[in-house]
């Protein structure tokens, strides 16, 4: 069997490549141990899967980062000269710090959309990572795949990625879940809280039901990330800043916040609010 593009990992991110970015082509090929086109381990591959692999003109590493990162060593050393190897990793320097040489003749770039695929793509961000060794065929292929679905691609290296992942999704999921489990430990009724939540407690629980409702797998590698503990440890001391103070120590502290942050990205935020809300 030969396949244009190999996708290893048939979970959400991989059935939404094959789905809806791929759609147009029929010589895709999902491999996956339990439910892929071809059923197979990725991280003991047999002859049969490097074959595979090695005869792609793409291959695709859609897989919870632990089995990624074993599965990238021999799939380096089965593709084609300059065979695009993409990562949808939620975490990437791992991958790009490999060596590439003298064995990866493939060029490796990433691939990580910022919303759950099973939303509509479009106007969505999506980023593609790449380094200085990524070849820019591979970084065009990769935007026009965003652009195919009406995405919005931006193109960033992987420690920008790696930092903008850790701020906007690990820290906002971690606060959320911190959430879930103080209603989990309160014993008060979620449903009477729900029925008089004002807007703030409304969108934390919406949030919060996003998470409890989606892939266990996919944000359970979000908090296995190597930057989470840090995470929720800097969540857990900006938190404690809160305990003591007076009126005043309040006010500074919101103002130093505030000032960080900045007015342009505050003002519209604010404007969101006020549509999450449904305030004038």
């Amino acid at each position: 069997m030969n396949a244009r593009v190999v996708i290893l990992g048939n979970g959400v991110i991989g059935r939404w490549i094959a789905r809806d970015i791929l759609a147009s082509q029929s010589d895709v090929v999902t491999v996956d141990l339990h439910d892929g086109d071809v059923v197979a381990d990725v991280t003991a591959p047999d002859p049969e899967l490097r074959a595979l692999v090695g005869h792609a003109e793409t291959v695709v590493l859609s897989l919870p980062d632990s089995a990624g990162i074993t599965t990238l060593p021999w799939v380096a050393g089965a593709v084609g000269a300059n065979v695009p190897v993409v990562t949808t990793s939620s975490v990437q320097t791992p991958y790009f710090e490999f060596p590439r040489e003298p064995d990866f003749r493939g060029t490796l770039v990433g691939f990580t959309p910022m919303f759950n695929p099973v939303l509509a793509a479009e106007g969505r961000p999506i980023l593609v990572i790449a380094d200085d060794r990524s070849r820019p065929a591979a970084v065009d292929q990769l935007t026009e795949w965003a652009r195919t679905v009406g995405a919005a691609p931006t193109v960033t290296a992987p420690q920008e990625h790696d930092e903008a992942i850790r701020l906007v999704q690990i820290l906002p999921h971690a606060a959320a879940l911190g959430v879930a489990g103080v209603l989990a430990s309160s014993g008060a009724d979620a449903r009477m809280l729900w029925s008089i939540a004002p807007p703030p407690a409304k969108v934390l629980l919406a949030v919060l039901a996003r998470i409890l409702a989606g892939s266990r797998e996919v944000y359970g590698d979000i908090q296995r990330a190597e930057p989470a503990p840090d995470v929720r440890h800097q969540l857990r001391e900006a938190i404690g800043r809160l305990d003591g103070l007076g009126s005043d120590g309040f006010t500074a502290l919101l103002d130093e916040w505030a000032d960080h942050i900045g007015p342009e990205v505050l003002t519209e935020a604010n404007r969101t609010a006020r549509d999450l809300y449904r305030l004038a």
